[in-house]
């Protein structure tokens, strides 16, 4: 991503355009924005939950609910309320947005789904949103 372009500067769908040819691929791009309106950006691969402190929350209702899919815990949702907690914010009964992301080398892919559209939370990560309250319904 461009140097100067964080979450006070863009949208959900111009972070997940400038997030183009990251490596690995990527496939969701996430926006926790907490009770006081700060807004936290994530994506999918980018966030190791192992790696947070043992007291940190997110880590814990991570490993206390059920793994369904291989990636439990490293989707863009999860990196996205991490990094909020990590900097301090209160992560209970924010609010979280989802979107697909569909670029690769700066061409959109192929299928009928395209990019920039919603995407509800995995089945491994509703639990965890639901834990802290966080509100994951499309606006």
């Amino acid at each position: 991503m461009k140097a100067g372009l964080t979450a006070d500067t863009l949208t959900l769908s111009e972070f997940n355009t400038a997030m183009a040819g990251r490596t690995p691929p990527l496939r969701v791009s996430a926006e926790f924005t907490a009770q006081n309106g700060n807004r936290f950006f994530g994506t999918n691969g980018a966030f190791e939950f192992a790696y947070l402190p043992k007291q940190s929350l997110v880590r814990q209702a991570i490993q206390s609910t059920p793994q369904i899919k291989v990636y439990h815990g490293y989707c863009a949702e999860m990196c996205s309320i991490a990094r909020a907690e990590q900097a301090g914010v209160r992560i209970n009964s924010g609010t979280i947005t989802q979107l697909r992301h569909r670029i690769e080398n700066g061409v959109p892919l192929g299928g009928s789904i395209g990019h920039n559209t919603w995407i509800k939370p995995c089945d491994d990560c509703r639990p965890v949103l639901n834990i802290f309250n966080i509100d994951y319904k499309r606006k």
